[in-house]
């Protein structure tokens, strides 16, 4: 009998213990499932120039990204900090890139920032200001129109994905080139469409930008025989000093998608064919 119940408690035990080894399978902490752990660095924001360099330190780097959030899979709205971690590559490395800057004005810096930062090849995307005369300027300050500076993004882009003649290109096609100083209900000098240059290749691939834009204006007629008479309004500006805009206007749509001017301005436009086409034709040309 001392046998039998000798066996009856070593079976107990194991039993115990490969329910224990069977629990602790899927009792893992999320930490050391997630595969999204990563840490970067990299150098101070690039001066205003065409050209800048970027080391970025990845020590864990980020090997998927998701672009939904909600059950239903709702569209997360894209910001620089995705950005920066789609650039990653797997493993620890540094990667050095060689960068070019843009500097575009198209109406609410709201908007341009949220259009460029879909765009392939694209790195960060700066709201700020320039063009204008007085330093330092505040959102309260170039809203009046008073301090002659425009409404811009500083795009900084990987000319080996995106050229800069696709940087001006984009930035063309996905605001209304033929307002002068408004965008819709914005108006004012800020808002002037305009491509601030700071070399004679930027003002060449400006200009050639410009022309472009002006010979598919022309194509558009209605039904094919009126219309096509509109000229294109954006200006070529000499690029001064940048000022970047005040920390809450980075990622605003992306921090800020159910403010009302973005559901009824930001939100229509990016759904809108218009810019919808001229991403997917960039990603198409950048494939290939």
């Amino acid at each position: 009998m001392a046998r039998i119940e000798c066996a009856r408690v070593l079976l107990g035990l194991g039993l115990v213990v490969a329910l224990a080894r069977s629990s602790a399978a899927f009792y893992v902490t999320p930490m050391s499932l997630s595969p999204h752990a990563s840490a970067h660095t990299h150098t101070s924001p690039c001066p205003l120039s065409s050209t800048c360099s970027r080391s970025i330190t990845s020590f864990h780097a980020v090997s998927s990204f998701s672009h939904t959030m909600g059950g239903k899979g709702e569209r997360r709205k894209r910001s620089s900090l995705d950005r920066t971690r789609l650039r990653m590559s797997q493993g620890n490395v540094i990667t050095t890139i060689s960068s070019e800057v843009a500097i575009l004005g198209g109406g609410c810096f709201w908007c341009t920032e949220a259009i460029f930062l879909e765009a392939a090849g694209v790195l960060t995307v700066t709201p700020g200001y320039a063009g204008g005369g007085a330093p330092n300027p505040t959102y309260k300050q170039v809203v009046t129109g008073k301090t002659g500076h425009a409404e811009v993004i500083r795009v900084e882009f990987d000319p080996k994905i995106i050229s800069l003649q696709q940087v001006y290109d984009l930035h063309l096609s996905t605001h209304d080139i033929t307002q002068v100083n408004r965008q819709g209900a914005d108006v004012g000098t800020q808002y002037r469409s305009t491509i601030l240059v700071s070399s004679a290749l930027q003002r060449d691939s400006a200009t050639r930008a410009i022309d472009k834009a002006q010979e598919n204006l022309k194509g558009e007629k209605f039904l094919g025989f009126f219309g096509g008479n509109a000229k294109v309004a954006t200006r070529i500006e000499e690029a001064q000093e940048f000022y970047p805009a005040e920390n809450y206007h980075k990622d605003y749509y992306a921090k800020n998608p159910m403010e009302p001017y973005c559901m009824r301005v930001i939100t229509p436009k990016m759904q809108s064919f218009k810019v919808r086409d001229s991403l997917r034709q960039l990603r198409q040309d950048t494939t290939e």
